[in-house]
Formats: structure tokens, C-alpha cells, sequence
């Protein structure tokens, strides 16, 4: 994906029909709001799709032979449900803004702009097009590489003396597995966190960088804040996975790295979401 794609992907407003702004005098202040208005709605379809992803990959993974299952049926609704709850809050707040009558052209209006908000952020943002030919084979051979490239940073992680010390915790996913086939854990894993996980955090990450790429055009500005960006969701996928191990966190923060620089060059979560797979799945292959 091109620079010029991620600096569309904050989307200017079109001029504002009357309603909630029709106080704001200034043409400025009503460019400035309505900004702010598309990048808080992307938010929140953002929330949305992580929400539906983690729902559907969870219940796709819980119905695996022999799996008792980790989340319970109702709670995965309930996350679906809160993500397509996320998705109408977004919806309504538009109509907040867009008011125009008679009810039928103004709900269809809303609907119109919220899809192209929603494309714009599978688009452009976190580059989830659908891929064919060429670059399909592009994004799934880049994912194989830099899982195994994660994998070989964990093993060596797995030498350092006081991390390999650390005691790991109980995985009661792993022991919902006790009596599946022995290929169950690798799709599991594979299947169960790595499209929500990227969805979460290299999904902040590449936010960062469409913001950053739509707000300036100094590359030294970007550059830090891509790398800060980039250090910072790393971080913090590391320090959510501390509850197992402290091994474990420190090899998550290291390859959630690798997934982020590969998400930063491709400009796309596929080739990062096909790395955690495949890295998840080799942690009980290998």
C-alpha cells in the first residue's frame, strides 16, 4: 500500500448538513469537528471489529474434536452482541451530526457514510483488502518467514538463564485440550488469538502510523513516532501475556516486534496475522 493510502485514511468530512453543528460558525471549526467525529467513529468500528473477530475465532476454536470449551457459547454471543452494539453507538453518533430530512434519506445517508468509514478502515488502516494472486502469495510467504523468525527469537529467549527459570502458569486453554487429537492445540492457538490479537494490537499500531501520516509530512516526526508506536503495542502485548510466565512475556513483546515490522512494511495486517498463526501453531508442533 501506497503513503498516499494511508494518508487518506482519516477521511476529510463532507460539508456538513445542518444539526448538532449548525452553531459552529467558522467553516475551520466545523472541518475540525468533523474530524474529530470520523476518527472517533473509526474507533469505534474498530472496537467492533476486534469484538466480532474474537467472537467468531472463538467459537470457531472451541469447536474443535475434543475441545471442552474455553469461553462458554454465551459469552462469545455477548461479545458479539457488544461488538455490533459498538458498531450502531458508532452509527448513531454520525446521525448526530448528519440531519436531514425526511427520516428515510437522512438514516440512508448515515448508513452510506458509515460503510465507507468502516472500508476505509479494513482499507486503508489496517489493509485487510482482499488478496489475490500475486500479493496473497506475497503476504503468506512474508508471514511464514517472520514467524519462524519468532520462533528462533524465542528459543534463543528460552537459553537466557532467568528467563527460562520463570515458572510457567496453568493454561486451562490447554487443559480444556486434554483429550483432543494431538493437532488440536497448534489449530487452536492458531485459530483462537492471532486474527483478534492483531486485530487489537497491530491494529493500534498501524492507527499510529495513518495518524501520524495523515497529521505530517516530516519524516523525522514520523519515524519516532512509528518506532515509539511500534515499541509501545509491543510493550503492552508482552506485559498482557505476563500471567503465564515472565519468559513468556518477553518473547511475546519480542515477536509482537517482528509482527509489528512486518505490519509497519506491508502496511496490512494479513502477512502479521499469518505470522501469529503459524508462530502459535509451531509452539506445540516443534
Amino acid at each position: 500500500m501506497s503513503s498516499a493510502d494511508v494518508t487518506a485514511s482519516l477521511p476529510e468530512p463532507s460539508a456538513p448538513a445542518p444539526g448538532l453543528i449548525a452553531g459552529v460558525r467558522s467553516r475551520r471549526g466545523m472541518l475540525l469537528l468533523g474530524r474529530a467525529q470520523n476518527a472517533m467513529v473509526m474507533l469505534l468500528l474498530w472496537a467492533a471489529l476486534w469484538m466480532v473477530s474474537a467472537a467468531v475465532c472463538g467459537a470457531i476454536a472451541n469447536s474443535l474434536p475434543g475441545v471442552t470449551p474455553f469461553e462458554s457459547p454465551s459469552v462469545l454471543v455477548r461479545i458479539g452482541v457488544f461488538g455490533v452494539s459498538m458498531a450502531a453507538i458508532a452509527v448513531v453518533m454520525l446521525n448526530l451530526v448528519v440531519w436531514e430530512p425526511p427520516l428515510r434519506r437522512r438514516a440512508r445517508r448515515v448508513l452510506s457514510r458509515a460503510w465507507a468509514l468502516f472500508r476505509r478502515l479494513l482499507r486503508d488502516v489496517f489493509g485487510l483488502a482482499f488478496l489475490s494472486g500475486r500479493r496473497l502469495a506475497a503476504a503468506v510467504g512474508l508471514g511464514v518467514i517472520a514467524a519462524f523468525v519468532a520462533f528462533g527469537a524465542g528459543y534463543l529467549l528460552g537459553l537466557v538463564p532467568v528467563l527460562a527459570e520463570s515458572v510457567p502458569a496453568t493454561d486451562a486453554r490447554v487443559e480444556a485440550m486434554g483429550g483432543a487429537p494431538a493437532w488440536v492445540p497448534a489449530v487452536f492457538f492458531a485459530t483462537y488469538a492471532a486474527a483478534p490479537e492483531e486485530i487489537a494490537y497491530r491494529g493500534a499500531l498501524l492507527v499510529a502510523v495513518a495518524v501520524v501520516g495523515a497529521s505530517t509530512s516530516n519524516r523525522w516526526v514520523r519515524g519516532i513516532v512509528t518506532v515509539a508506536a511500534l515499541v509501545g503495542t509491543s510493550w503492552l502485548f508482552g506485559l498482557v501475556h505476563l500471567d503465564w510466565s515472565l519468559l513468556n512475556a518477553v518473547s511475546a513483546g519480542v515477536t509482537g516486534a517482528i509482527f509489528g515490522v512486518v505490519a509497519i512494511a506491508t502496511r496490512s495486517l494479513w502477512a502479521a496475522i499469518v505470522a501469529h498463526a503459524l508462530f502459535n501453531a509451531l509452539v506445540f508442533i516443534l
